[in-house]
């Protein structure tokens, strides 16, 4: 993510809101400059919870309960997890958002929630722009599939066959502004492409098409994709991290195809409500490392196709954000992501 952090590729966006997203995030990473060194020792008095801004079962909802669970033990406090999805997860953010800032609630954020939603939803992100850092959780890459009985086995022979071919590769998507399809657009701007894309409400219709013949080629999560591929009724092309996966160590980089050097990598992170306390943001902050090193949440991790983000604290967390935010609203501009209708 190094060499990531740092592109400018997919385009940028404004000055002026580049300042804006910098001056957010810069105004946390100061505030929680001073955190580490704080003298007040802040403990949670009742027992807090943890929004989660999407529906229970997914990736992020799985992962928001197992950390909770550890929270609450290295508390002495329940951590309930509270689920509250819709419109992308703009309801739950900004919902979140506007609760006490007593130190007893935490947020589960992602590109989608952060960044992505401001140009979907605007009216209902008012409060996002203002939520502090607190950790990162998972980078969460993509993993590109294919139906196997297409004339391409690689990454590289993909590339060449939609070259020749301008148009004729249906991509499916699990939504338009999900991490998942941006990363593949990132991916064809770099590459010089043309797909169709075809859009559906979520992963399982989709990959049901694909396994189908319906559509060609589709990025998702390694978790969602990983049977299908071990039972071959789809082929794994490459991955979108740094290093092989675990949980599917067969399959390539997409450095390693030599096509690009990276993609985009979806990620996942905890957030407060604007106005918590840095005492309570540090010691949430240092919670949540601890947990995070803890071999049960990292083996979650690992085998759902996720990479940890430890030393991710309060001030590299918003140093990330400012660097990853132009570049998501970037691609998301690029391919005509607009405001939704109202209504």
């Amino acid at each position: 993510m190094e060499s990531l952090q740092q592109s400018n590729r997919g385009g940028i966006p404004s000055l002026k809101r580049r300042q804006l997203l910098q001056a957010t995030f810069g105004l946390a990473a100061f505030a929680a400059s001073g955190m580490a060194s704080s003298d007040s020792h802040w403990a949670p008095t009742k027992p807090l919870r943890l929004v989660v801004p999407f529906p229970p079962g997914g990736i992020t909802d799985t992962q928001a309960r197992k950390i909770a669970h550890k929270l609450s033990e290295q508390l002495n406090q329940a951590v309930i997890v509270e689920n509250r999805a819709g419109a992308s997860g703009s309801i739950g953010t900004e919902y979140a958002s506007r609760l006490p800032s007593d130190g007893h609630t935490l947020i589960l954020g992602t590109q989608g929630t952060i960044f992505l939603n401001r140009i979907i939803y605007p009216e209902q992100t008012q409060g996002v722009a203002s939520l502090l850092p607190v950790h990162g959780v998972s980078l969460n890459p993509i993993t590109l599939v294919a139906n196997p009985d297409r004339p391409y086995s690689t990454l590289a022979e993909l590339i060449e066959f939609a070259r020749l071919n301008p148009g004729k590769v249906n991509v499916a998507s699990p939504g338009a502004g999900t991490g998942a399809f941006l990363s593949f657009m990132q991916l064809q701007s770099e590459v010089g492409i043309k797909t169709t894309p075809v859009h559906y409400k979520g992963s399982a219709a989709a990959i049901n098409d694909l396994v189908g013949g319906v559509v060609d080629v589709m990025p998702d999560y390694m978790v969602a994709v990983d049977p299908f591929v071990r039972e071959g009724r789809l082929r794994a092309l490459a991955v979108g991290s740094n290093q092989r996966l675990a949980i599917a160590p067969n399959v390539p980089t997409i450095k390693q195809t030599g096509v690009v050097d990276d993609v985009l990598t979806p990620w996942t992170a905890l957030f407060a409500p604007p106005g918590t306390s840095p005492a309570a943001v540090a010691r949430l902050s240092r919670e949540v490392a601890t947990a995070l090193r803890d071999p049960s949440i990292q083996s979650m991790l690992v085998q759902g196709g996720s990479v940890p983000m430890q030393a991710f604290g309060t001030v590299e967390l918003a140093n990330f954000l400012q660097k990853e935010g132009p570049i998501w609203e970037g691609v998301a501009r690029e391919v005509g992501l607009k405001p939704a209708a109202a209504g």
